[in-house]
């Protein structure tokens, strides 16, 4: 039986390590055009570290409606805007909070 378990283990667990979370798949097909994470500037910034930068609230604000975020006069949606060139970035607004 030992045995029997540690052979599924070993032919299971490499595919468990393969799957990706909702959230890095909604990366891997939309966000990866612009941005990375920990590879430098594309059309949009590099990623790494952003919760450290700003909220959590604020992140998913901004993901859904940048330009409601601009709009609303924010001072870091503001920079961020200007600093990438004004180019708008794509409403998400169908993502949910997870």
């Amino acid at each position: 039986m030992r045995v029997l378990i540690i052979s599924i283990l070993i032919f299971v667990f490499p595919f468990l390590s393969m799957a990706q979370t909702e959230g890095e798949k909604l990366f891997s097909t939309i966000c990866v055009a612009c941005h990375t994470i920990g590879s430098g500037r594309l059309v949009g910034p590099d990623l790494k570290d952003v919760d450290k930068k700003v909220s959590d609230k604020w992140m998913k604000a901004f993901i859904k409606s940048s330009q409601t975020v601009v709009k609303s006069g924010d001072k870091t949606a503001n920079a961020l805007f200007l600093e990438y060139g004004s180019i708008v970035m794509p409403d998400q607004p169908t993502f949910t909070d997870a």
